[in-house]
């Protein structure tokens, strides 16, 4: 099983289309036209009638997932760095005085549900037997152990040791309700914030989910304080708790969080989140290399919004029921599957898994932030199609009505050559950058 590659196999057909598209006479009106749409791998087709007749142009389809459409999924991760530095280090909109406040980057992971292979370092970095002990006692037949190296690339990862020992059901129900039991700990965390401080202060956050190699969600979250305001500014907050204290707190917020939930069998359970909770202190008078932790951090989050369960096989759309045994899935993945339509099945109050097989049960927002942290994702968008396309924005003429007329490509050929040649344009912007070229004109461009 391996992740799909978002330009596809190339057949004949293909190959046709592209010829056909490359010696048309119109292709340069058409290129045009998958130029001002940034490459989209699936834009959105907008028709217009004005005195000169019918117009139509192509935008971009917004798609955060790498695996539907290269460029947009890019330019989602650039405005989710925008979005998370600008809380953490001040913007147009924020004032650089953000990075004053108590703040820390915390990682709250799910628990462990039976071991599963992984790669391990020692202190030095040198890679170490993934189970070489024995963690619980195994029930005859049922083997704990394994004595293997494990690359960074070997399929093996994430599965687990033993899958009969596996709590599939757990995991499952985790996943399906990671989202509350997020709101669960900012609700617990608010509480704990109250009764530290004197004075009014706000809990501020962003979080990104992170799907692991044993497909279960993990968040990693900026949490911040701010002062309780009406006003639209983000203001200090009158506390004298520290980023480490706000740390403590994040910690035991974390461990407090519970939500319970129903077994197969009707029995109740309670879910909580894991034991492995990182977190790391950001206020600038407690580390001083703030500023490139914030653009290090930043840049770590932006990474995981482009990722989705394409990455374990399963294609960004709805599963049927019976393509759950048709899907070339590991069997860790199938038996994720199984479960959730068990569930679905048995426990009325589930029945809704079966709308988010394709998500493994996941149906939170990737990600998602509190009001007052930084800018929105919908006023990045706005300045920019203000910036690229004025007649899009309403800026030429109020009498322009635009209809939807149909989205995607008109076939296979004319998506590869915008999916490539999206590719080849953000290798280019990823080497100037590298390189230092800020002479460069894929840049220029850029900035422009």
């Amino acid at each position: 099983m391996t992740a799909p590659s978002p330009l596809g196999a190339v057949d004949n057909e293909i190959v046709e289309q592209i010829i056909r598209r490359a010696s048309s006479w119109s292709f340069d009106e058409w290129w045009g036209k998958v130029i001002t749409s940034g490459r989209c791998a699936r834009p959105i087709r907008l028709t217009c009638i004005t005195p000169d007749g019918a117009v139509t142009v192509l935008v971009r389809c917004k798609d955060r997932r790498a695996a539907v459409c290269p460029s947009c999924s890019a330019l989602y991760a650039a405005d989710t760095w925008h979005l998370v530095h600008a809380g953490l280090a001040g913007s147009d909109d924020i004032a650089e005085t953000v990075g004053l406040h108590p703040v820390v980057f915390a990682t709250l992971t799910a628990p462990s549900f039976g071991a599963v292979h992984s790669t391990r370092l020692d202190a030095s970095g040198s890679a170490q037997i993934c189970h070489p002990v024995e963690t619980i006692p195994a029930a005859p037949g049922h083997e704990h152990l394994c004595l293997v190296l494990h690359d960074r690339s070997d399929e093996l990862l994430g599965q687990p040791v033993c899958p009969a020992c596996y709590d599939y059901v757990g995991h499952a129900l985790t996943t399906w309700h990671a989202p509350e039991l997020w709101h669960r700990f900012t609700i617990e965390l608010r509480r704990l914030v109250r009764a530290h401080t004197s004075g009014d202060v706000r809990v501020s956050f962003v979080k990104v989910m992170e799907m692991q190699a044993r497909a279960i969600p993990h968040y990693h979250a900026i949490v911040r304080l701010d002062a309780a305001t009406a006003s639209p500014m983000v203001e200090p907050p009158d506390t004298d708790l520290t980023a480490t204290e706000l740390g403590m707190l994040v910690t035991r917020a974390a461990g407090r969080a519970h939500l319970p939930a129903f077994d197969l069998d009707g029995t109740a359970r309670e879910l909580v989140f894991g034991s492995q909770i990182d977190v790391q202190p950001l206020t600038r008078d407690s580390n001083p290399e703030t500023t490139a932790a914030a653009r290090h951090i930043a840049g770590y989050l932006a990474k995981y919004v482009t990722k989705s369960t394409t990455d374990l096989g399963i294609a960004p759309r709805r599963i049927p029921l019976a393509g759950v045994e048709l899907l070339d899935v590991s069997e860790h993945v199938r038996t994720l599957l199984r479960t959730l339509v068990a569930l679905a099945e048995t426990v009325p109050d589930y029945a809704g898994m079966l709308d988010w097989l394709h998500t493994l049960g996941y149906r939170g927002h990737t990600t998602s932030k509190s009001r007052r942290y930084s800018t929105t994702m919908g006023a990045l968008r706005d300045k920019r199609t203000q910036h690229e396309r004025p007649e899009l924005s309403g800026e030429t003429s109020e009498d322009v009505i635009w209809d939807f007329a149909g989205s995607g490509h008109k076939n296979a050929g004319d998506r590869y050559l915008a999916v490539s040649a999206a590719i080849k344009h953000h290798e280019a912007l990823w080497a100037a950058r590298q390189l230092g070229d800020i002479s460069s004109p894929i840049l220029l461009q850029r900035k422009a």
